[in-house]
């Protein structure tokens, strides 16, 4: 399988198997809030995947930073072709989580430096209590609700 040239096996069945958990309770007061199974990153670059779910299409949800930090949903294919200058997106297999996804969303939104406008992004206190539902796919990263 070509995903292992870029996320260890027992990681890519947990996502696969918190996906499967998620599905049924998706969109209600029960929807879970994993802690990350996986960081990938460019090196010496902000970019950023935390990845806690991982569906049949190979789309994989989590925390998403290119230019600013967003909540949503990235296909694994993206990831492998993405390369910036020979880097290439790898896994940071020393990573161990201590927050939920959405806890390390609340965090990277209230202390990120906005690249895409080159200033220290305001935080709207009421905005960091919404999580996004996953919705559709473009390029990188898409989510219901960018944080910038």
């Amino acid at each position: 399988m070509k995903y292992l040239n870029l996320i260890r096996e027992k990681d890519l069945q947990q996502l696969v198997i918190n996906r499967q958990a998620q599905r049924p309770v998706q969109g209600t007061a029960k929807e879970i809030k994993f802690m990350p199974v996986v960081k990938l990153h460019i090196p010496y670059t902000h970019c950023l995947w935390l990845l806690s779910e991982l569906d049949e299409d190979f789309i994989a949800f989590g925390l998403c930073q290119i230019h600013c930090a967003e909540l949503g949903s990235v296909w694994l294919d993206e990831l492998l072709d993405l390369d910036i200058d020979g880097l290439k997106v790898v896994q940071d297999t020393t990573f161990q989580p201590t927050m939920t996804i959405g806890d390390y969303a609340r965090w990277q939104i209230g202390t990120v430096d906005c690249f895409c406008c080159n200033e220290k992004e305001p935080v709207d206190p009421t905005l960091i209590h919404w999580l996004p539902t996953r919705s559709g796919l473009s390029s990188l990263a898409t989510s219901t609700y960018q944080f910038h």
